[in-house]
């Protein structure tokens, strides 16, 4: 429970001033304030109105509950109640257990001061006795106020739904059923649908004391949680393992003198579609000025090395595509492996020729 030190005065002002759910300098006070926007201050006067119960002045509420209640989106609410806690209007407090956040009313310093200093009842007279230093909560709208320490009258025989705050035991017997005082609250809400929306809030939290009400919306907050689990679970789709591949689904292919590991399918596409970019002049870029066959081995080069592993997934054909828009864009580039291929072909080549030349000049040598 959170200790709200405001508490005690903005309830004695309450007590000796005028008021009906606030004192006039509270309504004052917060309507006039400079830095709250009209959304802050509605929200501010509804949580009062839900907190009078309690005697700290406190409420336990989500930010779908407050935009509801006064209509607007959650994310807006989120950010007014901020500013409230930022301004000194609210205090708040995360059950982590309970999942669902306390807030307390409070005001800064010179709203507090404010009701204070101002007038009593008797519209201006101050009172010769001074007030009390506990007083009890509000109780009529008008005439004097409440006793000191009101006896409250427990009629044990009436079994009724309305006074079931007078019945300790069939209170704890529903504090203990959660799922039960989801299922009253929700019956509730339909029986009320008609009111209006801070009618409908009004008369539900009538029939919960602020401990159910906290119960309720952790086993609401927990289904929902549940629900959603639920939902992402059935969302996600199954992760596809890597299955080793057939052999039979690649084929040897062999152009310029390369051998290639490709699926047939996509040497089709290679083939028939290439040479028809290339004579109808879509092909941009450096790539415009090579040879057919210089390309045709490039982006063979190109789509081959993702797949030519069967122990992984082909995406030869994805490949492919992506190798035909870069050549269209312009910016395609001799795959760098290709290049380093050619360079291992020539100095072999080099080699090979290096070795006869010696072979031949030793031969000659030794022939004399």
């Amino acid at each position: 429970m959170i200790e709200n030190a405001a508490a005690c005065i903005i309830l004695q002002a309450r007590q000796s001033k005028h008021y009906v759910t606030f004192t006039d300098k509270e309504f004052e006070f917060v309507s006039s304030h400079p830095a709250l926007s009209a959304n802050e201050k509605l929200i501010w006067f509804n949580l009062v109105r839900k907190s009078l119960r309690d005697p700290n002045l406190s409420c336990a509420i989500t930010h779908q509950q407050i935009a509801m209640m006064i209509g607007i989106k959650q994310d807006t609410a989120y950010r007014a109640v901020k500013r409230l806690k930022q301004f000194g209007f609210l205090q708040a407090q995360f059950d982590a257990e309970l999942q669902i956040t306390t807030y307390a009313i409070t005001l800064p310093d010179e709203g507090l001061e404010a009701i204070t200093n101002a007038p009593n009842r008797g519209f201006g007279k101050k009172s010769d006795t001074p007030p009390d230093k506990n007083p009890a909560p509000p109780g009529k709208k008008s005439g004097t106020p409440p006793d000191k320490n009101p006896i409250l009258l427990i009629n044990n025989n009436i079994n009724n739904k309305h006074n079931i705050h007078n019945q300790p035991q069939a209170q704890q017997a529903i504090v203990n059923d959660a799922d039960a005082l989801v299922c009253e609250f929700e019956s509730l809400q339909k029986e009320f649908q008609n009111f209006s929306l801070a009618e409908r809030v009004r008369r539900i939290n009538g029939h919960f004391t602020a401990e159910q009400m906290h119960i309720i919306h952790a086993r609401i907050n927990a289904k929902q949680k549940c629900i959603e689990i639920e939902e992402n679970q059935r969302n996600e789709k199954p992760a596809i393992s890597a299955q080793p591949l057939e052999k039979s689904k690649l084929i040897d292919f062999e152009f310029e003198g390369l051998q290639f590991l490709i699926e047939e399918k996509v040497k089709d596409k290679i083939i028939h579609v290439i040479p028809l970019l290339h004579q109808r002049k879509k092909i941009k870029g450096d790539a415009a000025n090579k040879t057919l066959s210089s390309i045709m081995k490039e982006v063979l080069f190109y789509v081959t090395k993702a797949g030519s592993l069967t122990d992984k997934p082909v995406i030869q054909l994805k490949r492919y595509h992506i190798a035909c828009k870069i050549l269209q864009k312009g910016q395609w580039e001799c795959p760098r492996g290709i290049v380093r291929e050619e360079g291992a072909k020539r100095e072999a080549l080099w080699q090979t020729s290096k070795k006869r030349e010696m072979a031949g000049s030793l031969g000659m040598a030794e022939g004399k």
